[in-house]
Parts: C-alpha cells; sequence; structure tokens
C-alpha cells in the first residue's frame, strides 16, 4: 500500500480504484474542507464524519488535531471494512467507527450500493432498474448523540448523496448542538440545495455555497451556528 504524507505524518492508504483516488484527492490534494481547518484544529467538541467512506476525512481531521474526538459513520459494508483498516494501520486512537447511516429515524433501512463504492445512498421509493441492495442500521442525531453523551458537536461533515434533504427537511433538535456544518450537497429534479440553505438560516446558521467546478448539481455548503 502507498505512503501519502500530509501535516508532517505518513499515512498508508488502500487505494483501489478511481473513485477511491478521487475522493482522497478532494480531500488531501484539493483540500475541499479547508474552510473547517480552523474548526477541526480547535475542536473543543467531538467531529462527525458522516458518509465517511473510507475514512480519509477521519484521517484528514486526525492530521490536523490528533486530541479531537471524531466519529466516523460509514453503512457500506465493504466500505465500512476498509475504514476500519485504515484507521487501525494509521494508529488513529482518536477516532471511532459505526456502521451506520445517519436518517431521520433509528431503524433498519436499504442502502442501494453502487459500482464504484462511492455513491451510495439509502432508497426511499422503488428501484426501477435492478441494484445490489443492503440492509444497514440508521440512527437519527438525536439517539446518536444520547448514546454516545454527546452534548455538544463542533463540526458535522456530511456526504451521504442525497439523504442530506430528507435529514434537514425533518429538522432534528440535536442540530442544535452543532456549531459548524459543512457538507456536500447533491441537486438533482426534485431537490435543490437552495432549500437547504433556506432551513438552515431559519435555524440561525450562517450559511456559506460553493458549486462544484466539475459537475454543475454538486457543491459544499458550509453553515455555522450563529449561537455558538
Amino acid at each position: 500500500m502507498p505512503e501519502n504524507k500530509f501535516e508532517n505524518r505518513k499515512l498508508i492508504l488502500d487505494i483501489r480504484s478511481l473513485a477511491d483516488k478521487s475522493v482522497f484527492s478532494e480531500i488531501f490534494k484539493l483540500r475541499e474542507y479547508r474552510q473547517a481547518d480552523s474548526i477541526i484544529r480547535n475542536a473543543k467538541f467531538p467531529i462527525l464524519d458522516v458518509g465517511a467512506h473510507l475514512g480519509f476525512f477521519s484521517l484528514y481531521c486526525s492530521c490536523l488535531n490528533s486530541d479531537a474526538l471524531v466519529y466516523a459513520l460509514e453503512p457500506e459494508k465493504n466500505n465500512y471494512r476498509r475504514l476500519v483498516k485504515h484507521l487501525k494501520i494509521n494508529k488513529c486512537n482518536n477516532v471511532q467507527s459505526f456502521n451506520l447511516a445517519l436518517a431521520t429515524n433509528s431503524l433498519i433501512r436499504e442502502l442501494v450500493v453502487s459500482t464504484d463504492s462511492h455513491n451510495n445512498y439509502l432508497k426511499t421509493n422503488e428501484l426501477k432498474n435492478k441494484l445490489t441492495i443492503q440492509d444497514t442500521e440508521t440512527a437519527s442525531l438525536s439517539d446518536f448523540c444520547e448514546n454516545n453523551d454527546i452534548t455538544k458537536i463542533s463540526l458535522i461533515k456530511m456526504d451521504i448523496e442525497g439523504a442530506e434533504f430528507e435529514i434537514f427537511r425533518n429538522w432534528d433538535k440535536a442540530l442544535e448542538k452543532v456549531q459548524t456544518i459543512i457538507m456536500e450537497y447533491h441537486d438533482n429534479a426534485e431537490n435543490n440545495h437552495a432549500e437547504l440553505v433556506s432551513i438552515l438560516e431559519k435555524n440561525n446558521f450562517t450559511v456559506e455555497q460553493s458549486i462544484s467546478k466539475f459537475d454543475k448539481n454538486l457543491g459544499l455548503i458550509y453553515a455555522v451556528n450563529k449561537k455558538f
């Protein structure tokens, strides 16, 4: 496995596909989450990596602040196994991993698994095409916080392939415990990120947004809770 260096720390990474390489590049080379660097470096409360994939953002956080407590949530089983492997071989003792998805309720849902292991999403309706389905455990943010004794959150990073609309339309009061949110949005015929911006602003967050250079339907939202 090749080594990469970030913040004077050598990282051993199991990159098997172009999709893996793309995610790694977005986080470590293009620094797409650099807007949250200061929050990560000075985190007083836990960080949630929601849609952790292979754990690259969790590794990124660990490099910036090895004392910050990071919770990595990844529902897809193969991704999760490799996430755990990455945390172990890179000795990220400040990161705890969970094989589950964040949703509006705590139950068992169906996860639609893509061929590239990257664009997985929670099933919300009947599928016309034959795709791989996994059962996955889900948790609401409130339940996750209660189960892990979390009273405040410094940062939620979210990349969950469109499920962000479900979460924010069903506003969880635990989101009011969050200092900062940085998330990738996924627009389509039914969903537009302007709705997410409106919900966040109505709930006392200031919001900045940027469109992806590679896909006009993708972009980042960076939101800061004015109550902090």
